[in-house]
């Protein structure tokens, strides 16, 4: 008699861990890693040309691109100085580091020149003499005063009428 209760024990233990391992699989297969990659297009890029110890620095968006706000920062070592010069009142210094367009930029527009221009560069440039001014970058998709995201102007990409004018 005792056997036989030690069996049914056994059993009901094996359902039990039986009726887990569902939840268990279900587990491991929604936690399972991946590898690879793909490319993500942001709509932007960056132009910069250089004269006379100035980097000009311009933001394009492509023609698919959702109305976005867009900062720029620029790096370069210790031993110079960089300053930033606009025309107009198109771009804010906010004090971060980061120079803000004022302006929405929609879809194929571009930001006003930004000047980055490179101070205490010494005057006896010797070959081989060498640095770099990295410029930096960044957009986020555009918000109006609620805090909803600006879309396109979709009047323009939408024939409102039917094709009937």
């Amino acid at each position: 008699m005792k056997t036989k209760w030690k069996v049914l024990a056994i059993i009901a233990a094996i359902a039990v861990l039986m009726a887990s391992i569902g939840s268990a699989v279900a587990y491991f297969s929604t936690s399972a890693k991946t590898s690879g990659e793909q490319p993500v297009s942001l709509g932007t890029e960056i132009e910069e040309t250089v004269t006379d110890w100035t980097k000009h620095v311009t933001v394009s968006t492509d023609q698919d691109s959702f109305p976005v706000y867009v900062r720029v920062r620029a790096f370069t070592d210790s031993r110079f100085m960089l300053t930033y010069s606009w025309s107009g009142d198109d771009w804010k210094d906010e004090g971060d580091g980061f120079y803000y367009y004022s302006k929405v930029l929609y879809a194929s527009e571009s930001t006003t020149e930004l000047d980055v221009k490179i101070n205490n560069i010494p005057k006896d440039l010797k070959e081989g003499f060498d640095f770099n001014v990295i410029v930096i970058y960044e957009c986020t998709r555009a918000t109006d005063d609620d805090g909803q995201f600006i879309t396109p102007n979709w009047e323009d990409a939408i024939d409102l009428n039917g094709g009937n004018d």
